[in-house]
Parts: C-alpha cells; sequence; structure tokens
C-alpha cells in the first residue's frame, strides 16, 4: 500500500507540473485566430446573428483574435471578447480582400480562419472554417 500511495503522489505531482506548465505555455503564446465578417448587403436579414456567431467563437481559451470584413479590418489581433463594432452592412459582396493577391497579411498569420456569411458559393475559402448563417 505504501508503494502504490507513493507512486500515486508522484503520478499527480508528474500530471499537475505538466498541467500548470502547458497553461503558462499557452497564456504567452496564443494561437491567432481570424475572424472575416460578410458585411455586404446581403447579410442585413441575418446581421444580428453575426454578433452571435462571433460571441460563440470568441469563447475559446488561449486565443488572439483579428477581426475583418470583406471591406475593412475592424481590429488586428487583441483577446476576446470579439466584437463586431459599429460595422453596418453595406455595399456588394466582394470577397477579393480575403482570397485576393491583395488580401490581408493577418490571413497568412492566422492558424485558424473563419468566415461568417450567408453566402451559397465559397469554393475559394479553402483551410477555412465557414459559419453560414441562415436566412429565414
Amino acid at each position: 500500500m505504501k508503494a502504490f500511495l507513493l507512486w500515486l503522489a508522484i503520478a499527480m505531482a508528474v500530471f499537475a507540473g505538466s498541467g500548470v506548465g502547458y497553461h503558462l505555455y499557452l497564456n504567452k503564446n496564443p494561437r491567432k485566430v481570424l475572424i472575416a465578417i460578410d458585411s455586404s448587403f446581403e447579410m442585413n436579414p441575418v446581421w444580428h446573428q453575426a454578433q452571435a456567431e462571433l460571441e460563440k467563437i470568441s469563447r475559446q481559451r488561449y486565443v488572439r483574435f483579428c477581426i475583418v470584413t470583406e471591406k475593412n479590418k475592424v481590429h488586428g489581433w487583441m483577446m476576446p471578447p470579439a466584437d463586431i463594432g459599429k460595422i453596418t452592412p453595406y455595399a456588394p459582396r466582394d470577397f477579393s480582400k480575403l482570397v485576393g493577391k491583395d488580401k490581408y497579411p493577418e490571413i497568412e498569420q492566422a492558424q485558424k480562419r473563419y468566415l461568417i456569411t450567408n453566402a451559397a458559393q465559397t469554393q475559394e475559402f479553402d483551410g477555412w472554417e465557414i459559419v453560414r448563417l441562415p436566412t429565414r
């Protein structure tokens, strides 16, 4: 029994130490997540859902967020909570700043990329996680 208790104490110390160490590492080296929000006219009917989806994504731990639209950058790398700010949907949909040659440099820096949209055609977003907002 004494050997088991010694083994249990050592095992708990090793697991606790590695958990604390990993927590400290992730706090100093958070993952970079880019969130692109479609802010075109077509998003007007579902715009209220975009903030809710943004809040769901921003619940992740050990993450810095950069939020962009297909028209401009909302903010650079920051810790949660992520917020759309005072953006309102306007102008036609044009994803060229997200997938074209003049795209944001943050897209390449991000380890994970999300696109919040209600667009049906998103084949050019290879490697992105598409969050499709349903129109009712």
